[in-house]
């Protein structure tokens, strides 16, 4: 049974911080950080909101090298049948929409009998820039 989430002021707020901030990823300190300098909710409370909205796919929460999780806004639908790949120096997160990642997943569950959640499998290296940047 799928728990119900309440529109509250906090949750609106949270949402409403992702949203202006479509592009960007926050750690949970950042996010709480940002409140308790731009009023509520509180740092419980974000915390308690960040997973309720992980938990309603509202926010995706992406693991990384440095052990703390990220946070992400995507609208409705935007991630749900694609890769994605994320860069380990600077963080940033990629959309791969790839035929040829397709017929990976498509070769991997008729061979391998296993399906793939392309929504939430991330591909770990390095972005152009960053790439670049160390081989400059």
């Amino acid at each position: 049974m799928k728990k119900t989430s309440y529109n509250t002021p906090a949750r609106k707020a949270l949402i409403e911080f992702f949203k202006s901030n479509k592009d960007n990823q926050f750690t949970s300190k950042e996010v709480s950080k940002y409140f308790s300098y731009n009023g509520a909710p509180g740092k419980s409370t974000v915390y308690r909101q960040l997973a309720e909205l992980c938990r309603d796919g509202i926010v995706k929460r992406y693991s990384t090298n440095v052990k703390t999780p990220l946070y992400q806004y995507f609208s409705e639908g935007e991630c749900s049948d694609h890769f994605h790949m994320k860069c380990t120096l600077c963080g940033k997160l990629f959309h791969l929409e790839c035929h040829e990642m397709s017929l990976l997943a498509e070769h991997i569950s008729h061979n391998h009998k296993f399906s793939i959640d392309r929504k939430n499998t991330v591909i770990l290296g390095q972005c152009d820039s960053c790439f670049e940047g160390e081989n400059t």
